[in-house]
Order: C-alpha cells, then sequence, then structure tokens
C-alpha cells in the first residue's frame, strides 16, 4: 500500500488493524497503530479490543489508560477482557469509575457485568447490579432483562427468576431461552418442558438455545418418547442438522440408552463436530458400554475430526471402568504426541485411569511429572494409593498435599477425607484417626454425611463403637448410610442384641431400611435364634418387593437354616429367579447343619449342574453332609 504511493486515510488504517486482530496477530496491529499519523476514537478501541480479547490485559490496560478521550466502547471493551479472565475486582472498579466519566453504562455494560456474576455465583453483587439497572432505566430492555434472568438462575435464585420473567414488559426468544435454561440449570425439568411448550404457543418460534436445554431436559428425565417428539419436531423447524442441536439430540439419546439413534443422529452429519463425538464417546462411558467407547474414539482419530481434553478424559474414564489397560496405554502415547499431557483435566483422568487398573507405577510417574496440579490430582493419587491397598502411602501423599497445598491455598475436601479415613481403617490406626478427625472439625465438614459416614465406620472398625454411636447421633439420623455403618459395626463384633434394638429405634425415626439393612439384622437375627423379629422383617422385604435382590434372599435363606425353618429356606429359594454362589451355599450349609446329609448332597449336585463354582465354604458343609450320613470316603461324596 505505502510501496504503491498510496497515502491511507484512518478509516482505511482502523480496517486494516482490525483484520490483524481478527486474525489475532498482535504484533503487526500494534505495528500499524504505532504508525498511525492521526488516531481516532476508533483506532484506540480495535486495539484495545484486540488486546482484551486476545488475554493480553496488561497491554490493554495500558492503552486504555493512555487515551485521550473515552466512550461506552472503550470502557467496554477493557471490562469485558477482565471479565473474561474472572477478575471481579477490576471490573467493578472500572464500571464505579466508568459511572462517574462522561460515558453511563449501556446494555451490553450490564450484560457484560451480570455474565461476570453469574459465571463466578455472585448473587449480593448481582443484586446491587440490578438496583444499578432499575436506577439506568434499563430494567425494560429486553437483552438486560435476558441477562438479570441469567444470573438470578445461575445463582440458584430460579423463582425470583421465573417472577422477573413473568414481569418483563417485553419478551423475545432470547429471554425465553434464558428463562428455559435457567429451570434445566436449577433441575427444574418439567417446568422447563411446559415453558418450551409455551414458548411455542406464544408465537416465539425457537432456536438452538431452547432445542439444547429441553433435550437436556428429557436425557435427565430419560423421558425417550419425549425426546424423539422434540427431535422430530426440530427437524420440521430446521433445526435438525443444526450442530449445536445435534449435539445435545445425541446426548439425550446416549443417556436414554439408545444408541443405535445417536449413532443415526451422529452419522447424519457430515463432519461431526467434536463436541458431537463427545456426546457419544461420553454416552458410551457412562452407560458401561467401554469397549464401544474405545472402539469410537479409534474412528474419531481415523476420521481426522480432531478431538480435545473432553474426547481424551471421556476415553480414558471408559478404560478405566473396563480395565482396559492396554488400549489405555495407547490412548496415553496419544495424549503425550498430541501435546495433551499438560492438560490438567486428561492428566487427572489418566492418573484415575491407572488407579483404576492397579498400574500404581504410571499413576505415580504422571502424578510426578504434572506441571500443575489441582484438588481433583491429588485426590485422584491419594484414591489410587487407597484403592490399590497401600494405606501407609495413602497418608504419606496426605501429609505431602497438605504442606504443599497450603502453599496454592488447596485444602482437602469430603474425597480426600474419605479416601485417608478408609486408609486408617486398614492400617487400624486409630490414633493417626483421631488426628484426621481433629482436620475434619477444623475444616468444617465436621457434619457432612459422607465423611461422617466414613468417620463413625472407622470408630467402629477400630472396636470404638460408643465414639462411633456418639458421630452418628451428631451427624444427624437421617443418614441412612450411618445407621447401616452401625448395624454392622455391632455385627462384626458379635452385638447382635444392640443391632436389633438400634434397628427398632431406626425404624421410629422413620428411616426405610434398604438391602443391606435388611441383610445385617437378619444377620442378627440368625445369632440369636429370634425368628419371630426375621419373620416380620420377612414380610416388610415381601411388602417392599426386595425379595428378588438375591442378597436380601441369601441372608433370609440363611436366617431361616439356622433357625431350623428349612422348609421356609427352601421356599425362597425355590422362588428366586436368579442364585449365585452364596445362596447355594446357604441352602447347602443349611441342610448339612441340622443333619439333612442326603438333602445337601443333592442340593451340591444341582449347584454343579446350574455351572455354578464351589468354594471352600461349599466343600466344609459337604464333609459335615458326609459325616451325617457315614460316607466318610471324601470319593463317594463326590
Amino acid at each position: 500500500m505505502l510501496t504503491s504511493g498510496f497515502v491511507p486515510t484512518t478509516h482505511v488504517l482502523n480496517c486494516l488493524i482490525h483484520l490483524y486482530v481478527k486474525c489475532s496477530d498482535l504484533d503487526h496491529a500494534h505495528k500499524v497503530f504505532d504508525q498511525m499519523p492521526c488516531r481516532d476514537l476508533v483506532s484506540w478501541n480495535t486495539v484495545i479490543a484486540g488486546n482484551a480479547n486476545n488475554g493480553s490485559m496488561q497491554m490493554a490496560r495500558k492503552l486504555f489508560d493512555k487515551m485521550p478521550q473515552r466512550d461506552v466502547i472503550s470502557w467496554n471493551s477493557i471490562i469485558s477482557g477482565y471479565s473474561q479472565k474472572q477478575n471481579l475486582s477490576e471490573s467493578i472498579d472500572l464500571l464505579l469509575e466508568m459511572i462517574h466519566s462522561e460515558s453511563s453504562p449501556d446494555r451490553t455494560t450490564f450484560a457484560i457485568i451480570l455474565k461476570l456474576c453469574s459465571s463466578l455465583k455472585n448473587f449480593n453483587l448481582g443484586i446491587q447490579v440490578h438496583v444499578l439497572v432499575t436506577k439506568s432505566g434499563f430494567d425494560l430492555d429486553v437483552v438486560t432483562g435476558s441477562s438479570l434472568l441469567d444470573m438470578y438462575a445461575k445463582c440458584g435464585y430460579l423463582y425470583d427468576a421465573v417472577q422477573l420473567f413473568r414481569e418483563m414488559p417485553n419478551k423475545n426468544h432470547v429471554s425465553w431461552s434464558a428463562i428455559i435454561a435457567g429451570c434445566i440449570q436449577n433441575e427444574n425439568y418439567i417446568y422447563g418442558l411446559n415453558l418450551f411448550i409455551l414458548m411455542q404457543r406464544s408465537g416465539y418460534g425457537t432456536n438452538q438455545s431452547a432445542y439444547a436445554s429441553v433435550f437436556h431436559s428429557c436425557a435427565e428425565l430419560s423421558s425417550l418418547t419425549l425426546g424423539q417428539e422434540i427431535h422430530a419436531h426440530a427437524i420440521k423447524n430446521n433445526f435438525g442438522y443444526d450442530i449445536v442441536v445435534g449435539t445435545a439430540i445425541v446426548d439425550m439419546y446416549a443417556k436414554c440408552c439408545s444408541f443405535d439413534c445417536a449413532l443415526r443422529v451422529l452419522w447424519s452429519f457430515h463432519k461431526p463436530a467434536i463436541p458431537t463425538w463427545n456426546a457419544m464417546l461420553v454416552g458410551f462411558a457412562r452407560n458401561a458400554c467401554g469397549l464401544e467407547a474405545v472402539q469410537l474414539f479409534r474412528l474419531m482419530v481415523r476420521s481426522n475430526g480432531g478431538f480435545n481434553d473432553i474426547t481424551l478424559s471421556g476415553v480414558l474414564s471408559a478404560c478405566a471402568e473396563i480395565k482396559a489397560s492396554l488400549p489405555g496405554s495407547q490412548i496415553h502415547s496419544i495424549i503425550v504426541k498430541s501435546g495433551f499431557n499438560s492438560n490438567v483435566c486428561v492428566a487427572n483422568a489418566l492418573l484415575d485411569f491407572y488407579g483404576k487398573c492397579k498400574l500404581l507405577l504410571e499413576a505415580s510417574c504422571v502424578f510426578q511429572q504434572m506441571g500443575a496440579r489441582d484438588l481433583v490430582s491429588w485426590n485422584a493419587i491419594i484414591a489410587s494409593l487407597e484403592q490399590n491397598g497401600q494405606p501407609d502411602g495413602t497418608l504419606v501423599c496426605f501429609n505431602n498435599m497438605l504442606r504443599l497445598g497450603l502453599e496454592l491455598g488447596m485444602v482437602p475436601n469430603s474425597f480426600t477425607y474419605g479416601s485417608v479415613i478408609k486408609a486408617c481403617i486398614g492400617l487400624k490406626s486409630l490414633n493417626y484417626g483421631v488426628t484426621v478427625h481433629g482436620k475434619v472439625i477444623k475444616s468444617g465438614l465436621g457434619f457432612d454425611a459422607f465423611v461422617g459416614c466414613s468417620l463413625v465406620d472407622m470408630y467402629c472398625k477400630c472396636s470404638m463403637i460408643g465414639e462411633a454411636l456418639k458421630l452418628h447421633e451428631r451427624i444427624g439420623t437421617e443418614q441412612l448410610v450411618s445407621w447401616n455403618t452401625i448395624l454392622a459395626g455391632f455385627s462384626a463384633r458379635e452385638q447382635s442384641k444392640e443391632a436389633q434394638t438400634l434397628f427398632l429405634k431406626m425404624l421410629e425415626s422413620g428411616l426405610k431400611p434398604d438391602n443391606f439393612t435388611y441383610a445385617t439384622v437378619l444377620g442378627s437375627c440368625a445369632d440369636l435364634g429370634t425368628v419371630g423379629l426375621g419373620r416380620q422383617i420377612h414380610a416388610q422385604i415381601l411388602k417392599k418387593n426386595m425379595v428378588g435382590d438375591v442378597y436380601v434372599a441369601s441372608t433370609l435363606m440363611d436366617m431361616y437354616a439356622k433357625c431350623g425353618n428349612l422348609e421356609d429356606t427352601l421356599s425362597i429359594f425355590d422362588r428366586m429367579p436368579e442364585r449365585d454362589l452364596v445362596t447355594w451355599n446357604a441352602i447347602v450349609c443349611g441342610y448339612a447343619s441340622h443333619g439333612h446329609g442326603w438333602e445337601a448332597i443333592s442340593m451340591f449336585e444341582r449347584m454343579q449342574g446350574d455351572n455354578v463354582e464351589p468354594n471352600h465354604a461349599t466343600f466344609i458343609s459337604i464333609l459335615r453332609a458326609c459325616g451325617h450320613i457315614g460316607l466318610y470316603d471324601a470319593g463317594t461324596c463326590s
């Protein structure tokens, strides 16, 4: 341009800066800006916005402070930059400075600040901004109103969002989409679907955001039929091949386990986008279809469609669930080659994968090589050590986390303490367990249900039932897991009478037992021979239609057998739709214990006919049965 003798105007140079900024070429944008003989407001705004949008906030602020004059676009650009960095203090300081300047905030300013409040879930600030919106006269503006709706909903105040929506004098498809999305985000799926229907009837049509929200609602409700109807509606309105809507449709079908439909939608795209692939892959991974997830990932790589951290985390999760160590290791190689090994989310997924595959050395190597670690990283390595029988290593790692984490402001959460408490149980280390309990209280997690129940379990297994009971009372008697843990503690110490007393107290509290509760108490009935209470529990089990549960049925059989009621034992056995080793052992042991040797041997033969592999408990019962009928030759019994 310059070599041809053409002298560009300010407008032309502004367009050139804008072009460089759009291409993220800030160096050339600055060169043009610095060489401009005459800069106007557009020149300054363009280069400031370019730096802010590309994350160069230090340069953006330096230029902003040098501006000879500013307009609302200047202020919005710099506030938007800080907002994208989630720098709340700078964003608010600039907003207040803007209010006292010659430029007043506009709808864009408020939208930027409200979006920041939403992402940080800072409701108190959001309310103050709402007051400012009203004072500035933007409360009737549909764009600002939609931003307010989004803020209230994302901060968890759905009722206020709905009230605000109803009071809006002007609504458009954006405000409708915002309130529908708010309902779904707050798990009010039915109301969100009803609003979607009302949106159609009110003549506002629909958009990709509304469709994405309602498909998510169908997925969470596992409502395949409704999802199919809305899918047909989307196709009719030409949204069937929209990439955002299509991804939501794939996600809905996958979460409803309709994988054929999900795959048909995926293949309907000429070149599926990465999020669409991810929806299918994660759907496989979450529904115990790990092999299919791995195969889909391989196809995704071969198609050159690319992948991201969500893809890699999803396929590693699938490998972890099916213990596919070889495919997972191959994916690790792909991660290193593609440079994703520095991604914290992917590294955390690798830690989880290696831990679940019992490859502790590999997990430790990944952990040591991580440039940055977050709480999830520490939790993953601590859990891997504990789950693989390394309680000492778990506690060492926990202490390292406490030492290093304090420098980074990282504190353990309920998942951390859950693993550490299990390690204390594994070591039978009551002293360290008490120390951990103290740390839990100091951290403010003393009343957390998950941590509290883990501590109850620790005290029970360390023979401190009294402490366990005290803690059980403190964390609240509405936690079924805590009741079950205490019951199991009594049973393990052969305190069956105390277990039954606690069970009756639990019933009085109004809490409903589960299969573990019933199985534990039935065990105490078997130990004490209290067949009367056992029959009452049996009646409750029948009423709740839980007799088909193999675990419950096996303990019922064991209870009746130990109490000498072999007819009831056989009756339950004959009605069971499925039988496992525990079930067969219960009936064989019942007959053998009460001198019915031939019946025990007959059941043993049926067990072998069902291809159920016997264990040492089975053979002990059979030897006892042989003793009762005088067949001392083991070869004769077999």
